[in-house]
């Protein structure tokens, strides 16, 4: 718009701060990382997930066996700049309660099925 007093045209800037949480925070003014939760078969098996982000909601492919702390870069849907920042989705897998019979038995059923599997021993 005309400036004041019929002055020129001009450019509007504008400074955003950026409460960081635990589930989203900015790095470098551009990047964003932001926490997903999924279901460990989610991250065992990969597939579509959506995702709310800043800028909307995203349908995101999880790639197959995603570990927790995983980071997946999704360039330029960060923060839009000259050069747009980018999103990184940090997995955050998440266990389902286990209250009844039936989620013990649902337990013990994988538990038997990896027993091999000693996570202590992982690198």
């Amino acid at each position: 718009m005309p400036g004041l007093n019929g002055g020129k045209t001009g450019d509007l800037y504008l400074k955003i701060k950026f409460h960081n949480s635990e589930m989203l925070f900015v790095q470098n003014r551009k990047d964003v990382y932001q926490r997903v939760n999924v279901a460990p078969w989610t991250a065992a098996l990969g597939g579509k997930i959506e995702v709310d982000t800043p800028s909307g909601s995203l349908a995101v492919n999880l790639p197959a066996n995603s570990h927790n702390g995983q980071k997946i870069r999704l360039k330029g849907k960060g923060i839009p700049a000259k050069e747009a920042g980018d999103l990184y989705l940090l997995v955050n897998i998440i266990l389902p309660p286990c209250h009844s019979d039936d989620d013990k038995a649902a337990w013990a059923a994988l538990a038997a099925h990896y027993a091999s599997f000693q996570p202590q021993q992982q690198a």
